[in-house]
């Protein structure tokens, strides 16, 4: 086997591997906020008249954390998608642990529920991405293929 044939078998694998950190990051990060957010919820009764800030300010930082691979990857829909739906994954993992422990906390929403909402959000920021990108290509080849008088408003 040459070496170019080697490195085409590969190739698939590179925006895998540039996504993997930032999704292990945004699932961590979303596993640990999640986490905190039920120890405190479940474990701290003299808060319960703050519930409505407690989950105001919970569901703001899952947002925030969760627009990480849209800021890393603004450019690269594939990568965007890799990397949420890796995040999506750990957090979907971290929220069937702790179902197991807490019987009610899939009442309302599955792991699994979880795990493909927040797929199919990330697809839909990737197609969106996808879709900025082809037209900005278009605008740019179409200013660049009119004819010289055209663009200087002859």
């Amino acid at each position: 086997m040459t070496r170019t044939q080697s490195r085409g078998k590969f190739a698939a694998m590179g925006p895998l591997r540039s996504a993997l950190p930032i999704g292990i990051t945004v699932g961590l990060g979303l596993s640990l906020m999640f986490s905190a957010w039920l120890m405190v919820a479940n474990r701290m009764p003299s808060l319960d008249r703050y519930a409505n800030l407690r989950n105001a300010a919970a569901a703001g930082a899952f947002f925030l954390v969760s627009l990480l691979p849209l800021a890393c990857y603004r450019n690269s829909p594939v990568r965007l998608f890799l990397s949420g739906f890796i995040g999506c994954a750990i957090a979907s993992l971290c929220f069937f642990a702790w179902a197991m422990r807490f019987n009610r906390l899939e009442n309302h929403v599955s792991a699994f529920q979880v795990f493909v909402m927040g797929g199919a959000l990330y697809g839909l920021a990737a197609i969106l991405v996808w879709l900025g990108t082809l037209l900005r290509s278009a605008r740019i080849h179409h200013i660049s293929m009119q004819p010289a008088t055209r663009r200087r408003g002859h």
